[in-house]
């Protein structure tokens, strides 16, 4: 029976401690897009978005308690085992704390922490219904040691202002979202070009504008009064989905042509 608790509580310990790495990493711009197609496993999470550091509160909780029963339960097992090889206790002690932290650290938060960050959003949404069951279920405790940590906090620092609970998008959020369009697609050349553009001007901070910059012998552009035959065939020597246009000479750029225009009206 002993064992049987021991794996239960392992495994308690490994799904809140799962769900708080989700929580942190999940792409919150993927959530409300989510939210807005009204999926309910997305919309049943709004109580915990609403209140990120009463959740992650809850979820901390939860497993300490857990981990107070496993120590309990564990160092009885243990302690009966080892009893029959010696009986220095301060040998047993050590022995037993060992193994109970290195079943913890593996199964209780290395391994699910490593597989919740893969799949944050996915398993997010697996246990969102008892996440919020367990949210409200221990929300007085939760609100208790809050409300505690802020008075000793505005004790040591000052009055603060209460973080706001208003679901915030990052940069990264975004390229999150985008990268993981990119990669989910079975064909590369599927991908449409603007999802591209896109992709890769989040990457711009990263750019200096020396890389960018195209020697003007290498510009490729087309006379304002070439014919469409010179235009489709400059397209297709370049690969280019965009030329410039230029009036008399390369220094009077006036506009550009795309190549859907060109293709798609060839008289106009």
């Amino acid at each position: 029976m002993n064992y049987l608790l021991i794996i239960v509580l392992l495994l308690l310990s490994a799904i809140f401690s799962g769900l708080e790495i989700a929580f942190i990493t999940t792409d919150k711009l993927r959530l409300e897009i989510d939210k807005k197609q009204d999926k309910w496993y997305a919309n049943i999470l709004n109580p915990i978005y609403a209140n990120p550091k009463k959740f992650i509160a809850t979820l901390l909780i939860a497993n300490n308690l857990v981990l107070v029963i496993y120590g309990i339960f564990s160092s009885d097992i243990l302690n009966y085992q080892l009893s029959s090889f010696t009986q220095n206790t301060i040998l047993i002690l050590i022995i037993t704390s060992f193994i109970s932290t290195i079943f913890i650290l593996f199964f209780g938060e290395f391994i699910p922490k490593s597989i919740f960050m893969l799949r944050a959003n996915s398993l997010l949404y697996v246990f969102s219904l008892p996440s919020v069951i367990l949210f409200y279920l221990f929300y007085p405790i939760t609100w208790f040691f809050i409300s505690l940590s802020d008075i000793f906090i505005g004790l040591i620092y000052g009055k603060t202002k209460n973080a706001s609970s208003e679901l915030v998008f990052s940069k990264y959020d975004l390229y999150q979202m985008v990268h993981n369009s990119m990669t989910n697609e079975e064909k590369q050349e599927d991908l449409d070009y603007e999802l591209k553009i896109f992709h890769n001007a989040l990457t711009f901070d990263k750019v200096k504008l020396k890389e960018c910059i195209v020697p003007r012998t290498e510009i490729a552009a087309i006379e304002m009064n070439a014919p469409i035959q010179q235009i489709k065939d400059k397209f297709i020597e370049t690969g280019y989905s965009k030329l410039l246009v230029y009036k008399d000479n390369m220094d009077n750029i006036v506009g550009y042509v795309h190549i859907g225009d060109i293709f798609s009206n060839p008289t106009e």
